[in-house]
C-alpha cells in the first residue's frame, strides 16, 4: 500500500513538472510574454531618427511589445516616433530617464514636454502624434 503511494507522488509529481516545461514562455492571453530574450523593438519601419515625438522603450517590457502593433498600424499611415531604447542592454542611454522625466516604459515624448506614459490605444497615440507633427 505504502509503495503504491509513492508510486502514485511520483506520478502525479512527474505530471506537473512536464505541464510546467511544456507551458513555460506560452502566452496567457494576458499580454505578450518574454522568456529570457530580447525582443528586437529598435528597427521597426515606424523608428525615425528626426521624429517630434520620442518613444521610450525597453526591449523586455511587455507594455513595449504589446505597443508594437498599434505603432506599426500608425507607421503604414506615415507616423513615424524617434526610438529611445533605455533597456538595460543600452548603458550609454541610461540618463535619459531623468533627462526626459520619464518614470516607466513605454513611454511618448514630444519636443515640447509633452508626455503620455504607459501603453496606449491606437486612437489616443495618434491625436497625440497628430497634435505634435
Amino acid at each position: 500500500m505504502i509503495s503504491g503511494m509513492v508510486i502514485l507522488i511520483i506520478i502525479v509529481a512527474g505530471l506537473s513538472y512536464w505541464g510546467f516545461k511544456s507551458n513555460v514562455g506560452k502566452s496567457t492571453g494576458n499580454g505578450p510574454q518574454v522568456s529570457g530574450a530580447t525582443t528586437d523593438l529598435e528597427n521597426q519601419a515606424y523608428y525615425d531618427e528626426n521624429a517630434k515625438v520620442m518613444e521610450f522603450f525597453q526591449d523586455t517590457c511587455s507594455w513595449c511589445i504589446k505597443e508594437q502593433p498599434i505603432l506599426q498600424k500608425l507607421g503604414e499611415e506615415g507616423y513615424r516616433v524617434k526610438p529611445m531604447n533605455i533597456g538595460s542592454n543600452h548603458p550609454d542611454n541610461q540618463g535619459m530617464w531623468k533627462q526626459y522625466n520619464v518614470s516607466g516604459t513605454p513611454s511618448f515624448v514630444a519636443g515640447n514636454g509633452d508626455k503620455l506614459e504607459g501603453y496606449q490605444s491606437y486612437e489616443t497615440l495618434k491625436a497625440f502624434l497628430d497634435n505634435h507633427k
